[in-house]
């Protein structure tokens, strides 16, 4: 029963994850290309791709984070004044709060580098890369 409960949370959360991710891709690939929007890649849309696996990344991550910390707190309120459970629930705690910090600072950083990369120098440039 306890595998149905988790197979089942995976697919609840899994599917509007899916669906999110079929429009990571901006363009139709090379330029001719049939069907879909009928734009090219070029420049931009490599950038608009680099944005849109970031922004799925973080979505998927804090999905994650809540599911861990509701988990924990599940698990402390049912440890029942058991200090192997309370210890584990803190664990869960901890462990949920450094991977959110890793996958916020990994953001921060990527922030950085497209800013630096991106940067206007007299010549043609793309702008901010989070408003394409």
């Amino acid at each position: 029963m306890k595998y149905i409960i988790r197979i089942l949370t995976i697919l609840i959360v899994s599917v509007p994850l899916a669906s999110y991710a079929m429009s990571i891709i901006p363009c139709d690939g090379p330029a001719g290309a049939t069907g879909g929007t009928g734009k090219a890649c070029d420049f931009t849309a490599l950038i608009t791709l680099g944005n849109n696996i970031i922004r799925f990344c973080i979505i998927t991550g804090t999905s994650v984070f809540s599911i861990m910390f509701m988990y924990a707190g599940f698990k402390y309120l049912t440890a029942n004044g058991n200090p192997g459970q309370i210890s584990a629930a803190h664990n869960y705690f901890l462990n949920a709060i450094i991977g959110f910090v890793i996958m916020l600072s990994a953001w921060l950083l990527v922030d950085f580098v497209f800013k630096a990369l991106l940067k206007p120098s007299g010549g043609a440039s793309v702008g901010d890369y989070r408003l394409i």
